[in-house]
């Protein structure tokens, strides 16, 4: 098997299995998979293999897979990070942006793949967090005060998250 590193040989492999994607389609379900860990491999009749690239050289649990179980996989990894990036405390709001652009593109690929290839039926694994939030107006002299003061007070019991809450949930891929 052979690392697919380059745009094109992505775009060939998806031609193969009738899928038309441009090179900055490509690129970005590479960068994706690169970034999470992840590899691309192909073999010589343009199969493709999805590798865990902490298994080392290990492909005993490389299974094949089709552009649209790829695509799928990047929109996955792609809502995770937007997530994250509304949940952290200094947001970025260009890599917010970046990553919307990035929703639009993936999905309008998933949509192209739905087309073509049929669901791979198969077992997953999947992983619910639940969201709640609460307001606590507190007095500080300083945001990372106040932060303090909130978490002793949770810590404390003072302040609990209950039912009412609830805030929603996101869905995600589980290992």
């Amino acid at each position: 098997m052979n690392s697919i590193q380059t745009t094109e040989e992505l775009v060939a492999s998806s031609a193969r299995q009738g899928v038309t994607i441009c090179g900055t389609e490509a690129e970005i379900v590479l960068a994706y998979i690169k970034v999470h860990g992840y590899e691309l491999l192909t073999d010589d009749d343009y199969k493709l293999y999805l590798h865990d690239e902490n298994a080392g050289e290990d492909h005993t649990h490389d299974g094949t897979e089709t552009v649209r179980d790829i695509v799928e996989l990047c929109v996955e990894l792609n809502k995770e990070m937007l997530l994250d990036s509304y949940s952290t405390q200094e947001q970025d709001a260009d890599d917010q942006l970046e990553l919307r652009k990035d929703t639009l593109i993936l999905e309008t690929m998933l949509a192209k793949a739905e087309k073509v290839i049929p669901p791979t039926v198969r077992r997953y694994n999947v992983v619910i967090i639940e969201h709640r939030k609460k307001l606590v107006p507190v007095l500080a002299a300083s945001w990372a005060e106040a932060e303090a003061r909130v978490r002793e007070m949770w810590e404390n019991g003072e302040v609990v998250i209950g039912q009412s809450d609830f805030a929603g949930i996101l869905i995600s891929s589980g290992g």
